[in-house]
């Protein structure tokens, strides 16, 4: 499995982070898998895409907003 996040606001979308791993269920399809991720700081405020991928294919997208404190959407 592969987690990747990217910065959208950069040219291209440039990857800030990623993360690789082998997962093997347990005899069945997986239900809900819980990942834990740390990004200490994100360098600009702005919209970022987490994507989860196996064996090179999609299997979610989500995006994450970000917005510096202190400051109204």
């Amino acid at each position: 499995m592969e987690l990747i996040v990217t910065d959208l606001q950069a040219e291209a979308g440039r990857d800030i982070y990623r993360r690789e791993w082998w997962y093997r269920a347990p005899g069945s399809l997986v239900y809900h898998l819980s990942v834990r991720l740390r990004i200490r700081t994100y360098k600009t405020p702005g919209r970022y895409l987490i994507s989860l991928r196996f064996d090179g294919k999609i299997l979610a997208n989500r995006f994450l907003d970000v917005f510096q404190r202190g400051v109204e959407p």
